[in-house]
């Protein structure tokens, strides 16, 4: 079986939790190279190097539990050939699902709109008095949604009127364990936008 890196996350769980690591497998590796370089064979079975979850910015548990019980259960990594000009099915099922994700363009908009008169207020009152909830404002900090696998961790263990106050600390991305470079730089542009020193 030929996979792409949105089909292989989609096997590895099908529900979608794990589709947010896309973008950042797209950029960190090159899919020839994937299981090459981070899949191993102890004792005649696979198992996931750790480096793995270290260069993909995968610090939460359960992410990284079922990466291991999808290569050590025998899912493997074979890449789509470049160039191939048809689609699977399973690729038009993505292409379809992510068209019917910009479907709602007054729900966008009106979303970009909130954005906007959220930027207006005070720097102070944009997140202690907002009452915002993790969804709502990762999607501020990331309206692509590509920050939504901290949302489990963050809820766990934090509330969002934290979230200032650790990136005024200066340890917001230690404390977090937020290590992908991209995701680093979208929360520092988040919080330069709100006037937020670290």
């Amino acid at each position: 079986m030929v996979l792409g890196f949105a089909e292989w996350l989609r096997q590895v769980d099908p529900t979608g939790s794990l589709d947010g690591y896309l973008m950042v497998l797209e950029e960190t590796c090159d899919e020839d190279e994937i299981e090459s370089r981070y899949f191993t064979t102890e004792n005649g079975k696979k198992t996931l190097d750790p480096s793995f979850f270290d260069d993909m910015g995968i610090a939460n548990p359960q992410h990284q539990l079922l990466f291991c019980k999808a290569v050590s259960g025998g899912l493997s990594f074979r890449p789509q050939p470049r160039g191939n000009a048809e689609q699977s099915s399973s690729e038009q099922n993505l292409a379809g699902m992510m068209g019917a994700v910009h479907a709602n363009a007054e729900a966008v908009s009106a979303n970009i709109h909130a954005e906007e008169e959220l930027a207006a207020r005070p720097a102070h009152s944009r997140i202690a008095g907002a009452a915002l909830d993790f969804p709502s404002w990762l999607r501020q900090v990331d309206p692509t949604g590509g920050l939504d696998v901290y949302l489990q961790g963050f809820e766990e263990n934090y509330e969002v009127e934290d979230m200032e106050r650790l990136w005024a600390a200066s340890c917001f991305f230690e404390e977090l364990m937020i290590t992908q470079p991209k995701h680093q730089q979208l929360f520092a542009s988040y919080f330069q936008r709100s006037g937020s020193e670290p």
